[in-house]
């Protein structure tokens, strides 16, 4: 990806910088709504991912992402799923379709056992982003 968030990381480094966060409540909610006929969803495993792509404004970037990880009874460990979400998302991010006209909004969801996040993540989330490229 060629943009100014990327500029001076070595090689190697798959850090996600915080802007590629997904934080606005109205394309969070955007997401959700299921009046809206742009919006597609892939799943595989124990991850879906909720996605839409919108109109590229200036200076937006590629894309914004969020995680979270269904509902489980301790803080501790829905932290601990979204953790597992971003280290392995950041290891794949280059997956991702990148289009000079559209941004990419998407919502990373855990559905599985907390007890298996560990395990189930790293197999299954490159597949869901492979089946998103596509």
């Amino acid at each position: 990806m060629e943009s100014k968030h990327f500029t001076g990381m070595k090689s190697g480094e798959y850090k996600l910088p915080r802007c590629f966060s997904l934080k606005q409540k109205a394309l969070v909610a955007s997401l959700f709504d299921r009046n809206i006929g742009t919006n597609q969803t892939v799943a595989y495993g124990s991850v879906r991912i909720l996605f839409r792509f919108i109109p590229l404004t200036e200076n937006a970037l590629p894309f914004l992402v969020a995680f979270t990880s269904g509902k489980h009874k301790k803080a501790v460990t829905r932290n601990q799923i979204k953790r597992y979400l971003r280290a392995n998302f950041q290891l794949h991010q280059q997956i991702l379709p990148t289009q000079t006209d559209m941004q990419l909004i998407c919502m990373i969801i855990y559905r599985g056992k907390a007890e298996e996040a560990q395990t189930k993540i790293p197999l299954d989330l490159p597949t869901a982003l492979q089946k998103l490229s596509k």
